[in-house]
């Protein structure tokens, strides 16, 4: 594959006839920092089957992408076709699946506040409002009655903050996707991940954006290819694109980790929300020798006792951790699109 195809796909992505129409949107949140100022605004994108009118009826699928990362981990910019998790579930649900795509506060295109403010308890709290915008009809005029969150890492530790009884902020989740996180971590590959962060004032590609300190990026001398990829399932040109497309996170967020990480706060998920959990089976985060990943079965055995809410797991073989942008992300997309008609009885259009 060309990089340079790419490249300029990203330069010229408004004239690409997309698979999935998307509508930027600001919303504002309130969020309690230390700023005076409490009102930040949150990018966001509303991807829907190109002629959609009416989005009565429709399953929201809620993206929440990892450290590092952006909306575009959802709804990547460059082979769309192969990766793009938004193009794959709208169209295999003949569009009664919408996605709701967004940056992360502290994030792209979303506001940046104080990066000990930027906790996995305020990014919960930012996803419960765009919950709350979408139950009351801020997004297409329409009331959403089944909003299924999709996490991927961090963005799923985030998603079970979110949904368990104790945060308060599961009102209007109706189920959970969770992708690249398991309760217990490869030590080895966790701590590779922390040794690859550095002040995003000193990265090359981020240092002109003038961030608050504390907000900390991958350093280039870690190639991602080592920290998210298994290279046997992945196109260089799609390690190199996600170099250049690379995001942030904050201290806060690393150091609120842990709390978030744990069984009780998964246990406190109301069994009414099913559960889909998802990893890569050479996730190095959560995989080693010791520590299997080799087909469902054990992944479930992992995970059962961390909640109380009905569990299915599936293992993208051969994929790393950033299981999307690998060359057989399609196989858990299908597996997404059918856990979502299971549960949520997709209504097909004739």
């Amino acid at each position: 594959m060309n990089i340079w195809i790419c490249i300029l796909s990203l330069s010229y992505i408004q004239f690409v006839d997309a698979k999935a129409h998307c509508q930027q949107q600001y919303v504002s949140v309130s969020l309690p920092t230390s700023e005076l100022t409490k009102l930040y605004e949150i990018a966001t994108w509303f991807c829907y089957k190109e002629g959609t009118t009416n989005f009565n009826n429709k399953i929201v699928h809620l993206t929440i992408h990892g450290l590092t990362y952006d909306h575009t981990y959802w709804n990547f910019p460059c082979e769309s076709s192969t990766y793009s998790y938004t193009d794959y579930v709208i169209n295999k649900s003949n569009g009664n699946i919408v996605v709701l795509n967004f940056d992360r506060i502290g994030i792209g295109r979303s506001s940046h506040p104080p990066a000990y403010d930027v906790t996995i308890d305020l990014n919960a709290d930012v996803v419960y409002q765009l919950t709350e915008k979408l139950h009351n009809g801020q997004f297409q005029d329409t009331k959403f009655d089944n909003i299924i969150l999709v996490g991927h890492s961090l963005g799923t530790l985030i998603s079970w903050t979110t949904a368990s009884s104790d945060s308060g902020y599961n009102r209007f989740v109706n189920g959970l996707i969770s992708t690249g996180w398991l309760h217990k971590n490869n030590p080895i590959g966790g701590m590779g991940i922390i040794s690859s962060m550095y002040p995003v004032q000193l990265d090359p590609k981020l240092r002109q954006q003038n961030l608050p300190l504390g907000y900390l990026t991958t350093n280039p001398s870690w190639p991602r290819q080592t920290l998210f990829y298994n290279m046997n399932d992945a196109d260089i040109g799609i390690v190199q694109q996600d170099e250049q497309l690379k995001e942030t996170g904050t201290l806060g967020e690393l150091r609120t980790c842990e709390a978030a990480n744990n069984p009780l706060v998964t246990l406190k998920i109301p069994k009414a929300i099913p559960i889909l959990l998802v990893i890569g089976q050479n996730d190095q985060c959560f995989c080693n020798v010791t520590l299997a990943c080799d087909n469902s079965l054990i992944i479930q055995e992992r995970e059962q006792q961390n909640f109380i809410s009905s569990t299915e797991t599936y293992v993208l073989q051969q994929a790393g951790h950033s299981i999307n942008l690998h060359l057989n992300s399609h196989d858990w997309y299908q597996i997404a699109s059918d856990w979502t008609q299971k549960y949520f009885r997709i209504k097909q259009e004739l």
